[in-house]
């Protein structure tokens, strides 16, 4: 956050960082609206499962190479 205090733009700050522009525009939001407790780390994965989805049976293509 020193860096987008000291006037960087955030283009800037993620090509430093070598990272895309989008994370470094959530850092900063979330340090604006929570303070240093938004930089926590967060789980990245769903936190519900999402529900299952019936899958079709492939047909089967038989071959017969008897002559």
């Amino acid at each position: 956050m020193a860096r987008y205090e000291a006037g960087w733009p955030p283009a800037r700050i993620a090509e430093q960082l070598g990272v895309a522009h989008s994370p470094v525009c959530k850092w900063v939001t979330r340090h604006r609206e929570e303070g240093e407790a938004g930089l926590a780390d967060r789980a990245c994965a769903r936190t519900t499962a999402r529900p299952a989805c019936p899958r079709k049976p492939k047909p089967r293509s038989w071959h017969c190479w008897a002559w």
